[in-house]
């Protein structure tokens, strides 16, 4: 048999000497991993650092960029002739998305009426009011109502030609027939008073045998001339601002909309 072997004994010294030989070893590596860790870390950032500055170099001058995301909040040129087609692309996105609030904006300028030409018994934002409330009146269409309401708008921002104006803002959303009312209603509107201000009360014959020619001289009659009466029952322009909604939510220079040469009365 195999005589037994006896079980190693270290004395206390030498179990001494090999905990501090293992405490070093492991002292050792955990220093060379921090040195690794920390030479990765380093990397990283770098990594990170360059990616980043990379991604901003693609961004251009006023846009965003979020990590790898350039957000664009504004064209790249200073001339138009410079833009790309990530421009006007952009610029088409906020230009329909800002159109969306004509109607707002227009309401809004309805109430600086009230602070244009003075002299009348009523305000101009008054006028409109009545010229649209007696519109309703008669039965007429949405077309013609908000027409009637905006017909004076360009009084403040462009009195000589206020028509036109007006004509111009509604000319996308109403049927051509209406438009055409509003821009010439100015000259129509002479025979009421042409004479006193040295002005051609005849004006409106120039458009003699026009197809819209009868339908100037009604709204001129019924609507414009006639509304500027302080006792007449007035509906607030918070009682038209859905029909306004209605008409600038059209899609612009729509054929059904517009509907070239079609008449519609006035008056039911």
């Amino acid at each position: 048999a195999m005589p037994r072997q006896k079980p190693l004994v270290l004395n206390p010294f030498d179990r001494l000497a090999l905990a501090e030989f293992f405490h070093c070893v492991l002292i050792c590596l955990l220093m060379q991993t921090l040195a690794v860790v920390r030479a990765l870390s380093s990397r990283i950032a770098l990594a990170v650092a360059v990616k980043r500055d990379m991604s901003q170099s693609r961004c251009q001058s006023g846009n965003a960029c979020n990590g790898d995301t350039c957000v664009m909040d504004r064209v790249k040129f200073t001339a138009m002739k410079d833009g790309d087609k990530e421009d006007y692309d952009f610029l088409t996105e906020h230009e329909v998305a800002y159109s969306k609030g004509t109607a707002a904006r227009l309401l809004k300028a309805m109430v600086s009426l009230d602070e244009g030409l003075s002299g009348y018994q009523i305000t101009r934002l008054g006028h409109s009011l009545q010229s649209a409330t007696r519109a309703e009146r008669d039965g007429a269409d949405t077309d013609w109502i908000v027409a009637a309401l905006l017909h004076d708008i360009g009084d403040i921002y462009a009195p000589y030609n206020h028509d036109e104006y007006a004509a111009t803002i509604l000319r996308p959303f109403v049927r051509e027939q209406v438009t055409w009312v509003v821009e010439k209603h100015g000259d129509f509107q002479l025979a009421y008073y042409g004479e006193h201000v040295g002005a051609d009360p005849d004006k409106r014959d120039t458009y003699k045998g026009h197809p819209y020619f009868d339908d100037c001289a009604t709204f001129c009659e019924r609507w414009d001339q006639s509304s500027f009466d302080p006792a007449y029952d007035t509906l607030p322009l918070s009682h038209f601002a859905a029909r306004v909604e209605e008409v600038f939510a059209r899609t612009p220079y729509d054929p059904e909309v517009i509907r070239a040469g079609e008449r519609v009365p006035l008056r039911k």
